[in-house]
């Protein structure tokens, strides 16, 4: 991800708003998405997209007004920008109902939809893009070897004054540097994400009755495969237990981890960091904004916007990431901690066991169910989930997703138009279980007691954060640094789930997808929405 940084000039056109312009701005797009190699269905949805703002602002504007396009890199981040300055219209509402807006609106949290803005009687039309990175797998292997080469270089051939002075100098305030960052930022950047994710999640389920019942399936099964990874983790990890069984005073302890979820006033849960009230919070807050509607949509905006910079943020700790394992692995190697991470191969053998095996007892289901051979069905599901094994980027994959269920398994537009955006955000099984994994073996590497209510704690933050989280590089590690807080695990447990949360991925992005896309096919049929002859086909 770093060994990609060439310089794309900005650019910026102005012309008269005409079907000539929109041809020529439809070439400029073009010539800058093939300049920073976005992948091929990703570039061609993007120039669609500007084509059809311009052509609906041509319809509606009777004159021909001069827009601008402008195009460029800000910090490394790709932007196209549409302007315009003329009386308040959005494209993007033409012909949507009110779902198709607040389906646009989560994809747009996602970087997968435009979105649209009036400021100063502008009409501003963005399209969110990621440059293409290095696949995140083969960046923290690079690191690894070069930390651990370097660890094992000053381990070796300097002497102990040497390593204590790198050692206390260097590495270790860097590495408390990365941490702080992390405590700061988690607390805001989730909340903002979990507030926007219920505002356009709660106003999809107050229009749609089959979306209230799509997101309670997501859920049951996030919790369910979450529950079952804990009872196999009590198993295969030697932790230190306390009392599992749910006494009276561990029914009373429950009670008032719950109840202490109502904060005392507002300011309190941002300054402590405290995110089970942050939570409630959002909810409140995102739910007062979904009944206010167009009244409160400048305050929707602001949170929008706010959002959008949180996952900017997120997403710079993501390309910090693999440097800081570097430096953890140099750190272990010297402080004679390098076991722990070493150590990480057996939750991560746990997390790629169950994970398979959930994908293939689905694979099972949905073929004996609709009696449609196993070969044949992955073979309609192989290339979205091989790309998605690829790029490990839900953007790159998300149009391959769309045509494996419409046009390989036969699931109905009216479906996929709202469930495949509510899903990549929600329906995270496969998340819910590495994260549960890994944060059991970093209470058996810092002796951290396991007792019900901290197994019960730990299943709800893990299905909380994970349904509340999208699919960005770098939520990940501030979902775990929300969770350490509340567990009370060591924060110095996060060099431990860092490398592991970067090393799973390999697993959680494309098993999640292709439990999304089965879970779909059953979803359709129960609504009436299943081709079941293109499924057999």
């Amino acid at each position: 991800m770093f060994f990609q940084n060439r310089k794309v000039g900005p650019t910026e056109l102005v012309r008269k708003l005409n079907f000539a312009s929109v041809d020529e701005a439809s070439e400029s797009v073009q010539s800058f998405l093939s300049s920073l190699k976005i992948e091929k269905s990703t570039a061609i949805r993007v120039r669609l997209s500007v084509e059809e703002t311009l052509l609906r602002w041509i319809d509606h504007f009777e004159e021909e007004p001069e827009f601008h396009l402008e195009m460029g890199m800000r910090l490394s981040h790709p932007f196209i920008v549409l302007k315009l300055w003329e009386e308040e219209f959005n494209p993007l509402a033409e012909s949507r109902n009110d779902l198709g807006l607040w389906v646009g609106d989560l994809l747009g949290t996602i970087g997968l939809a435009p979105v649209y803005r009036y400021i100063n009687g502008c009409n501003i039309v963005q399209f969110p893009l990621r440059r293409p990175q290095w696949n995140p797998g083969i960046t923290l292997m690079v690191f690894t070897l070069a930390g651990s080469l370097l660890g094992i270089i000053l381990d070796l051939l300097f002497p102990d004054a040497v390593r204590t002075m790198v050692t206390t100098t260097v590495l270790t305030p860097l590495q408390d540097a990365f941490i702080r960052v992390l405590n700061s930022v988690s607390a805001p950047v989730m909340f903002l994400s979990v507030l926007t994710t219920v505002c356009g999640v709660g106003s999809i389920l107050s229009t749609s009755k089959s979306g209230v019942r799509l997101i309670r399936r997501f859920l049951l099964y996030s919790t369910l495969f979450t529950v079952i990874s804990m009872f196999l983790c009590e198993r295969c990890f030697t932790v230190s237990v306390g009392a599992l069984s749910l006494s009276r005073r561990e029914i009373t302890g429950i009670l008032d981890f719950f109840l202490e979820v109502f904060p005392g006033d507002v300011l309190s849960p941002f300054i402590a960091g405290d995110f089970t009230q942050l939570i409630v919070i959002a909810m409140v807050l995102g739910n007062a904004i979904m009944i206010g509607g167009a009244k409160v949509q400048t305050l929707y905006s602001i949170i929008d916007e706010a959002n959008t910079a949180g996952l900017i943020i997120a997403e710079w700790i993501g390309m910090l990431s693999p440097w800081f394992v570097a430096i953890l692995i140099i750190l272990g190697i010297l402080n004679n901690t390098i076991h722990m991470l070493l150590g990480i191969w057996k939750p991560a053998l746990l997390i790629t066991f169950f994970s398979v095996l959930a994908l293939v007892l689905r694979l099972l289901h949905i073929s004996l169910r609709y009696n449609v051979p196993v070969t044949r069905l992955w073979s309609k599901m192989k290339k979205s989930f091989l790309l998605s094994l690829k790029t490990f980027s839900v953007e790159a994959s998300y149009t391959d997703n769309v045509r494996c269920c419409e046009k390989e398994l036969g699931i109905s537009k009216k479906l996929t138009s709202y469930s495949i955006p509510i899903g990549l955000i929600c329906f995270m099984p496969v998340s819910t279980v590495a994260s549960t994994i890994l944060t059991v073996y970093c209470a058996e590497c810092y002796h951290v007691s396991v007792s019900g209510v901290w197994m019960i704690m730990a299943v709800f933050l893990a299905v909380t954060l994970a349904a509340a989280g999208p699919p960005t590089a770098g939520i990940g590690i501030l979902t775990y640094t929300v969770m350490f807080s509340k567990l009370h695990i060591p924060t110095s447990a996060l060099t431990i789930v860092l490398a592991g949360d970067i090393l799973m991925g390999f697993v959680i992005y494309p098993v999640n997808q292709a439990m999304l896309q089965l879970d779909l096919v059953l979803a359709a049929d129960k609504q009436g929405l299943l081709k079941k002859e293109t499924l057999r086909k």
